[in-house]
């Protein structure tokens, strides 16, 4: 689950570096000469497919809500695993990636809307996160010129 997630997102960054080496972990072999379409079809492609085969495990239905007169659809998953990936198909059709937080003490996946491309920048998943990332690079930087000065 977690490389088609990285997939995903390779090809919503158009990221050719990253696409060939899932390409090529699956046995598969695509020159980095290829065009940068072509290689992009071909991931959409395994992406769409692995997906959909996931799928097949999980199932809509129709149900009542509590006052008689409206319905709801509820989803039904033979596993965690295919809610998952009914989860992560939902995300998809709205633009929702998941992404994990470039904290290294914290690596929690969350999801950053890719419509606004404020939060499509997103590399952290909460402020703390980024706090703890700017403390420990001030510290690295102030021990640094402590060690340069004589």
């Amino acid at each position: 689950m977690r490389e088609l997630v990285k997939l995903y997102k390779a090809v919503k960054d158009q990221d050719s570096e990253k696409m060939l080496s899932y390409l090529k972990s699956g046995s598969l072999y695509f020159s980095p000469d290829y065009p940068l379409q072509y290689i992009t079809a071909n991931c959409k492609f395994r992406l769409a497919s692995e997906v959909s085969a996931k799928l097949q495990d999980v199932s809509p239905i129709l149900s009542d809500q509590c006052d008689g007169t409206n319905f709801s659809t509820e989803w039904v998953a033979r596993s965690i695993l295919s809610a998952m990936y009914a989860m992560f198909y939902m995300d998809m059709l709205k633009g929702v990636a998941v992404r994990e937080c470039r904290n290294p003490t914290c690596r929690e996946c969350f999801t950053v809307n890719l419509n606004d491309k404020r939060e499509a920048r997103k590399i952290y998943c909460s402020h703390s996160c980024v706090a703890a990332v700017t403390q420990r690079e001030y510290r690295k930087k102030k021990r640094a010129e402590k060690e340069v000065q004589p």
